[in-house]
């Protein structure tokens, strides 16, 4: 597995009482086997009806994503950043992910690894094909 870090950053806002809940969530990405293999850590801060802000920060966790639960994999560039995109075709593996929409998983990429990153999405995309002419 050649790790490449990632982001993702959920904001949520209570528009009555104008408290904010923010998740960052950094860690690696790579394939491992038939899995795309996620390495991350929980960043959550909070505002509290004090206004004032509390941090929570987890452990290294890891969620293994097989690719039967991938149904495509997107490589997005940018100016300042590139993307991977992961879309499921079983939820369930995606589920305990933070900042995971329902629709799609977006990886923030650093600009500096998006060759790692285009080699990521080919890994995924060949793997995703392979599946397909097994069957």
């Amino acid at each position: 597995m050649i790790p490449i870090p990632f982001s993702l950053r959920r904001a949520v806002q209570d528009p009555a009482t104008y408290l904010q809940n923010v998740t960052q969530v950094d860690g690696l990405v790579g394939m491992e086997d038939d899995d795309v293999v996620l390495q991350y850590r929980v960043k959550s801060s909070r505002w509290t009806r004090s206004w004032t802000q509390e941090h929570e920060e987890s452990g290294v966790r890891e969620t293994r994503l097989p690719l039967r639960a991938i149904r495509r994999a997107e490589l997005r560039r940018g100016w300042f950043r590139t993307r991977v995109v992961l879309f499921p075709a079983d939820l369930r593996g995606f589920a305990e992910i933070p900042g995971f929409s329902g629709t799609e998983l977006t990886l923030r990429i650093p600009r500096g690894e998006s060759g790692g990153a285009e080699q990521l999405v080919s890994s995924i995309e060949l793997g995703l094909s392979a599946r397909l002419l097994e069957r």
